[in-house]
């Protein structure tokens, strides 16, 4: 059974059996019905789209501290393509007026198998 470790959180919401999914959208709802288990700062927005191309999965908003959190979702094992595409969307994002004094934080979440595996940029 999955534990999420949060003292700011309810652990008994938190218990998750095996976790597994079809694809990235079910990924996608199931980090947003379960936001608050897994980060420690409110949800802001999904499918954020930088550009014609390019979407951001998740978005998270820390207003006290000035953090927007770019959280990006894959399905399968992290790659190093992963992280690129993690940092462009920073990158992008950094380009946009209305984040100028806002500190973006990267998170990429991988599904392999039945678990979670997270990495921060």
């Amino acid at each position: 059974m999955a534990w999420i470790e949060n003292e700011n959180i309810d652990n008994d919401h938190c218990k998750f059996g095996p976790i597994l999914f079809k694809n990235e959208s079910e990924m996608e709802q199931f980090m947003v019905f379960n936001w608050s288990c897994f980060f420690g700062f409110p949800f802001w927005c999904r499918q954020y789209r930088l550009n014609k191309k390019f979407r951001i999965d998740l978005l998270g908003h820390d207003p006290e501290k000035k953090i927007i959190y770019v959280i990006e979702l894959k399905k399968g094992a992290q790659r190093s393509n992963h992280i690129t595409q993690l940092n462009n969307y920073m990158r992008l994002l950094s380009e946009k007026a209305w984040v100028d004094d806002l500190l973006i934080k990267g998170i990429l979440i991988n599904h392999i198998e039945d678990y979670l595996s997270v990495r921060c940029a």
